[in-house]
């Protein structure tokens, strides 16, 4: 049993422990041993020395007086005659070196004077700073000094450890701050309780204060950060403009090589020697930090591009969400095609009303290999919608081509998207639907030729009719030429024939004309202004137009007579019928060639095109019904506007209230009092009457109608659009791009006029966040990664540092790292293999699994990952 000592033996023991730190410490070298002491005398530079730091130690007792603890020994009593003595010389040393000085008119010429440890400075005209030296013990601290100090700062001078000038003959010493600490190991924490003091925080304060009037003590060094700034901001606005200016256009930005001066450059090393030329500051640029590869800051390398790239499609896609948020209400346009690579992709396209009351039309994304069936392009919309943040309650219509997986009213995608939103309307393609019109009515008398637009074949009909003689005659040219193929003159033999007949030359002229209506309503269909109105006007416009032409024929026939000049039809061998026993062909009526030509093939076309107009102009009446009574309102009854305003209201009852109908017939009392050339002619003009801040106010739900109304769409031609940003941006140059960079192109290319509206500076600002970010990031994994190498190390047994690592609280977490990277010690001088280093070798198959580990642990650990 071990014996416990008395006090006293503890007290010997502590005693002799003093004891032997004091020999210690008497034989430690002292701070002060590496001053020059000099034997005080009373000349005039020794006094002004010893009023210096006199002055100098009571400026720091009174900033720092929280240094003054209990344990603080007693200060030296100074001799009251003395400081008398001391100051009256000192005034009347400063009244005769102020009465000597000169004044500058230049602020910042400094004159020094090595005698008398001033540097006298002109800050503004009539008045004389004295500037104080390097070293603090010459200071003299009155307002002057500490005002001096807060506009320029101070430097002691701590270079080459030169302490011969800080000479101290005071004997007002704060321990802490002069006398020092026996055991630094409280150092910290006596320093801690120092800067947490009232009087210190109150001294940083009025530091503060001097410096926010007198402009910042760190002013240099804030001029030097903005003069960097500003430069690399310069640079980097250029590399914004170019990259902005060559991805609205759906150029490529890479060429062969990235090296200034190489002629296999590409677009975006071009476009900077092309500003170069003409900006010295781009030039200087260029040339001091090109080509110099990695490890050097120029911002003028592939990855910087790319991720302005990346920032302006994340830019531009933010802004159409936003919009689409505003507005509240919108429909979706969405179809698929194969690029140069045969990958599937699905286009999706928002239409929504803008705040002015312009409808537009956005694309969003592409989506590759999505799939031909309908539910998986559904998920692929719900994802794109929930990837968003937009509410799929709000869709208010649908558009697609007349595919059966699109437009299958059980099954197909409209069905799907119904299910979630029973509002969101399906409205077939009319472009589309002309398109198939067309294609239907020249089937039943040709051949189909091809998949091309009917509308689009108006071109090669009218080179035909105007340039009919001139075709004759190269056809017999090439018939009477001996140096042409026997299969070429055949098939030139065959085309004469057909076009020296009649019945071709009356078919050439009629379809003629009804391509070329078909044609400009075509191009008006694909328009994004149009609306459903305008839609179910123009087919009823084209409706009777054939109609027109059905009774037309003898003026058809007389242009084919002049066109052909061949006044007689083919005679066509008539097909004798078998005659069934009892029969005879007595009452068998017979047709003229014209009658036959004229029933059997003109009006089969146009009833053709008559029926196909009326069954696809009835998919547009069953929307256009729902709202049709808003645009007439003056030429209704107030009956038939009352019944229809409510059961438009009870079809949607989330959106409009009860007050629906009373505001229609109030609307309709307004239009009457407007003066016939300020009624509105179309929907649009319609809406815009209620972007008046009075007239919205007063009829909101008529407002909302007419908005739900405009975001309908009518065709799909917006997604096939995109389909031609997509041929010029995934060339066959540029055939293994990304998804990801494919769909950053796209919408800085299709929506160029956002493109273009974006501010270089907001662009900048989020480059450099997120070059910060990575930095971050990159720190982070590495500190993760080491720690747990060394948390390896630990569990097996080693011994040192690798102690401390035994329970490190992350080491589960970082479990997932064993099948991908080996133990090895952390060391600087080991290339970095962190994922997506260039020194990484091959990805093995587990990086998916880590890259998932990685994001959530980011989000989990601390920007300082210590293991203890």
């Amino acid at each position: 049993m071990v014996k416990k000592h008395s006090g006293a033996f503890y007290r010997q023991k502590k005693k002799e422990n003093a004891s032997e730190t004091a020999k210690v410490l008497a034989k430690t070298p002292k701070l002060y041993n590496y001053f020059q002491q000099n034997p005080p005398n009373l000349t005039r530079e020794n006094v002004q020395n010893d009023n210096h730091s006199l002055s100098n130690d009571n400026a720091v007792s009174q900033h720092c007086s929280s240094a003054h603890s209990p344990d603080q020994p007693e200060k030296t009593e100074v001799n009251e005659q003395k400081i008398e003595l001391l100051r009256t010389i000192n005034s009347t040393f400063d009244n005769t070196v102020t009465s000597d000085l000169t004044i500058d008119n230049k602020v910042n010429d400094l004159s020094r004077t090595e005698e008398n440890h001033y540097i006298i400075d002109e800050v503004h005209e009539n008045l004389v700073t004295v500037i104080p030296r390097d070293d603090p013990t010459l200071w003299i601290v009155n307002e002057t000094t500490k005002d001096y100090f807060s506009f320029n700062g101070f430097n002691q001078n701590l270079e080459n450890n030169d302490f011969s000038k800080s000479k101290r003959l005071s004997t007002k010493r704060m321990r802490g701050a002069q006398l020092g600490f026996s055991n630094w190991k409280k150092g910290e924490e006596k320093i801690s309780q120092h800067e947490n003091s009232i009087s210190h925080k109150s001294c940083v304060l009025k530091m503060s204060q001097r410096g926010s009037v007198l402009e910042r003590i760190d002013k240099q060094l804030i001029l030097q950060v903005e003069t960097e700034k500003m430069y690399w901001e310069k640079v980097l606005t250029r590399v914004a403009a170019v990259v902005k200016s060559l991805s609205s256009r759906g150029l490529p930005l890479r060429g062969h090589d990235d090296k200034f001066g190489s002629t296999h450059s590409g677009n975006f090393i071009m476009s900077l020697e092309l500003i170069a030329e003409f900006d010295p500051f781009l030039s200087n640029h260029i040339a001091q930090y090109a080509n110099k590869g990695k490890g050097s800051t120029s911002y003028l390398s592939f990855a910087n591009f790319e991720q302005f790239v990346y920032i302006m499609a994340e830019k531009v896609k933010e802004t159409i969400v936003n919009e689409i948020k505003d507005a509240n209400y919108f429909s979706i346009v969405v179809d698929s095609t194969p690029d140069i690579s045969h990958t599937d992709q699905l286009s999706l396209i928002f239409r929504y009303v803008k705040k002015n009351g312009e409808p537009v039309e956005r694309f969003l994304q592409f989506f590759a290999n999505a799939g031909h069936k309908s539910e998986d392009m559904a998920d692929a919309i719900f994802m794109a919608l929930g990837a968003n943040d937009l509410n799929i309650k709000n869709c208010r219509g649908q558009s697609y081509d007349n595919a059966s997986n699109m437009s299958g009213m059980y099954s197909g995608l409209q069905a799907r998207i119904k299910e979630a939103c029973i509002h969101a309307v399906y409205i077939p393609c009319a472009a589309h639907s002309l398109n198939l019109v067309g294609e239907c009515a020249a089937s039943c008398c040709t051949q189909r030729l091809s998949d091309t637009r009917w509308s689009a074949r108006h071109d090669a009909c009218l080179s035909l009719s105007r340039n009919w003689n001139e075709i004759i005659k190269a056809l017999n040219i090439i018939i009477h030429s001996s140096t042409e193929k026997s299969t070429t003159k055949c098939e030139a033999k065959g085309l004469l024939k057909n076009l020296k007949s009649l019945e071709m030359g009356i078919l050439t002229t009629l379809w003629n004309d009804i391509l070329e209506r078909f044609n400009c309503i075509s191009k008006k269909l694909q328009s994004v202004h149009i609306d459903l109105t305008t839609v179910v006007t123009l087919y009823k416009s084209l409706i009777y137009y054939i109609q027109d032409l059905r009774n037309s024929f003898a003026f058809y026939e007389k242009l084919g007579k002049e066109k052909s000049g061949v006044d007689q039809y083919k005679i066509e061998r008539k097909r004798k019928r078998k005659m069934p026993y009892g029969e005879s062909n007595q009452n068998n009526s017979t047709f003229q060639q014209s009658d036959s030509f004229r029933v059997n093939t003109f009006t089969v076309i146009l009833d053709s095109l008559l029926t196909e107009l009326n069954k696809r102009k009835s998919a547009y009446d069953k929307v256009n019904i729902k709202f049709g009574f808003l645009f007439n309102l003056t030429k209704l009854p107030l009956s038939k506007v009352r019944e229809q305003a409510i059961q438009l209201q009870l079809e949607y009852p989330e959106d409009l209230g009860s007050s629906f109908s009373n505001e229609c017939i109030h609307f309709r009392s307004h239009l009457f009092g407007l003066e016939d050339n300020n009624l509105p002619l179309t929907v649009l003009d319609l809406y815009k009457i209620f972007k008046d801040p009075n007239i919205s106010s007063l009829y909101p739900y008529i407002e909302i109608a007419l908005r739900m109304y405009l975001c309908s769409p009518v065709s799909n031609c917006s997604a096939e659009r995109s389909f031609s940003a997509l041929k010029r941006i995934k060339s066959y140059l540029r055939s293994t791009i990304d998804n990801d960079r494919l769909n950053s192109l796209a919408i800085l290319s299709i929506e160029s006029e956002i493109t273009s509206s974006l501010k270089y500076k907001k662009v900048i600002e989020e480059f450099s966040l997120q070059k910060a970010h990575r930095e971050l990031a990159k720190t982070k994994w590495k500190n993760l990664r080491d720690s747990y190498m060394r948390f390896k190390k630990s569990v097996k047994g080693e011994t040192g540092q690798a102690k401390k690592y035994h329970k490190w609280p992350w080491s589960s977490h970082m479990a997932f790292l064993d099948d991908t990277l080996k133990c090895r010690p952390p060391s600087s001088n080991i290339p970095d293999m962190s994922i997506g280093s260039p020194n990484r070798p091959e990805t093995p198959p587990q990086a998916a699994r880590v890259q998932i580990h990685m994001k959530v642990l980011f989000l989990q650990v601390p920007n300082k990952c210590h293991p203890l």
